[in-house]
């Protein structure tokens, strides 16, 4: 079993090392030592190695999760997986992963009766999903590299043969709902807190801090009550703790991190804390477990000082259940989002914005700009809804309400008056192709855009015979406004993934120009697809058929 081990750490640099561990029988006493270590620490909870029951503290869920060695018919495997639980737990692996493992290698070996008959595990691979034949097949695999078995090769030959099947990107929900999902938040929470809205108050931060600040769940909360500071300079600031779903080293301190936020969320947050004191709360924590246990019938005392990950999704579903379909009407089946999509939202506004990769990680969280690869493949996608929001709300001033803080920025009108003129109302205006032109300047062009069609003054009116071919020069216009989008997008990438610390200002301001550019397109072509929606053309690029 090969893990990875700091044996040397100062500033930024971290001296590693990776070493082959396999059972030894013999070196017992060292696993008991570690199990001692880690009892000390409170990792452990157990009377002693032997106990076929141990406790282990995580951190995310705030309570001890069991780990039950419980295949004494196989004594010697029992002893080796104890070791190997104990070697992952000082690694740094996660407590689900170390769960995980040890419940699919229990089940192997029993059914295998004691990794004797390799028939047996084959026929269970046979039987399983993909997404299981793989966890078990990588549960085994990694156990076998600590504990060699008699059927050895026999088995490794059988993990071998199951594909690997790579972890697919996190599936974010439709910007549509997002939408409503930000409108409804700020319909309740807009004029403050109300008696129906305040068991819901800790949706209302999470929304609006984490759509800012890329932040994993337990990180939000873990975020202290003093959380937020204001510099002599005037400047606001918050930290945070940041986690690590894996680290090489299991006694550890967890980093604490400074960012700069703006006075709209540090006021925010103090509206809050100030809400809480009124309510006589008073914790440590900004998600203290009080508002979450007193606004639901739970008789039993309260064993954690805050809200838990758990606790939350269960708040964000009755949010959805009582809130969005009772009280709004709206149907959220399939929809919803979850509590760690808007940590993806926030990386995604960032690239947008032309945030550097390497800021991005910084502010996630991220040891290396590698990380945060998924996150990025959204970003094409993300543009491209954003841009058809805006065209479906063409008449509508709500998303520049709504989303101010965000990459789509203010809501340029894209409203087409095409229809509400006829050629009669037309007749005084500057004729342009297939429509009108309203600038009424003497000095005309002095007001002129690069192209008529996205020109705020632009009135797009074909005659009849002209319809036709006005349509397809609207659509050749956006579908050239969509490829500079992702032209655009892809050139961001290559400068942030190839940022140089020495040249790091310079490839900034050329990542704010190109943002800047990105967001322009963005308007155009929301302009554009307005023009085609008004005119009866779907979102295939196709003209409706009544």
């Amino acid at each position: 079993m090969q893990v990875r081990r700091t044996i040397h750490s100062t500033g930024r640099q971290k001296i590693k090392v990776v070493e082959d561990i396999v059972f030894e029988k013999q070196a017992i006493e060292s696993y008991k030592d570690t199990f001692e270590e880690l009892r000390g620490l409170q990792i452990l909870v157990a009377d002693s190695f032997g106990d076929v029951e141990w406790k282990i503290k995580c951190d995310i869920q705030e309570r001890f999760v069991q780990l039950k060695f419980d295949i004494e018919v196989f004594k010697d495997i029992n002893l080796a997986l104890k070791g190997y639980i104990l070697t992952k737990i000082t690694s740094g692996y996660s407590v689900f992963r170390c769960t995980t493992d040890l419940q699919r290698i229990k089940k192997i070996v029993l059914k295998t009766q004691g990794l004797k008959i390799p028939e047996k595990f084959e026929s269970l691979l046979l039987k399983s999903t993909d997404m299981m034949r793989h966890e078990y097949a990588s549960a085994l695999y990694k156990f076998l590299s600590f504990y060699t078995s008699e059927k050895y090769n026999a088995f490794i030959d059988l993990c071998k043969t199951v594909p690997y099947i790579p972890g697919g990107n996190r599936q974010l929900p439709l910007f549509n709902h997002v939408l409503l999902f930000d409108k409804i938040c700020h319909d309740l929470f807009g004029t403050g807190y109300s008696e129906e809205n305040l068991p819901y108050m800790p949706i209302w931060l999470w929304w609006k801090i984490t759509n800012i600040i890329p932040m994993r769940p337990t990180e939000m909360l873990k975020l202290k009550s003093d959380c937020i500071q204001v510099k002599e300079d005037g400047s606001y600031w918050i930290t945070i703790t940041r986690i690590k779903k894996k680290n090489d080293y299991t006694y550890r301190i967890e980093p604490i991190q400074h960012l700069q936020i703006d006075d709209g969320t540090y006021n925010l947050v103090t509206q809050y804390k100030l809400k809480l004191r009124e309510l006589g709360i008073d914790s440590k924590y900004l998600f203290p477990a009080e508002i979450y246990v007193d606004y639901r019938k739970i008789t039993t005392p309260k064993i954690r000082d805050r809200i838990n990950n758990d606790q939350f999704t269960k708040l964000l579903d009755q949010f959805y259940d009582e809130i969005i379909e009772e009280k709004y009407g709206e149907l959220t089946v399939g929809k919803r989002i979850r509590m760690g999509d808007t940590r993806h939202f926030a990386i995604i506004n960032m690239f947008l914005q032309g945030f550097n990769m390497l800021s991005i990680a910084r502010m996630a969280g991220h040891d290396t700009i590698d990380t945060q690869q998924n996150y990025y493949s959204h970003a094409t996608h993300f543009a491209e809804s954003v841009v058809y929001h805006l065209a479906q709300s063409v008449l509508e001033d709500r998303i520049a309400d709504t989303l101010s803080g965000g990459f789509i920025g203010r809501l340029r009108k894209c409203v087409d008056r095409g229809r509400i003129y006829s050629f009669e109302n037309l007749e005084h205006l500057r004729r342009v192709d297939y429509g009108f032109c309203q600038d009424q300047d003497p000095d005309f062009p002095i007001n002129c855009s690069e192209d008529c069609r996205v020109c705020p003054y632009y009135i797009f009116k074909p005659s009849l015979d002209q319809y036709t071919a006005g349509i397809k020069w609207l659509e050749d216009h956006s579908q050239q406004l969509s490829q500079s989008m992702t032209d655009t997008m892809e050139l961001m990438f290559r400068i942030s993934k190839s940022i140089n610390e020495i040249y790091l200002d310079r490839s900034n301001e050329t990542l704010k120009s190109h943002a800047y550019n990105l967001v322009k397109l963005m308007d155009h072509k929301a302009k554009i697809d307005a023009k085609l929606m008004e005119a009866g053309w779907d979102d295939e690029g196709k003209e409706e058929i009544d």
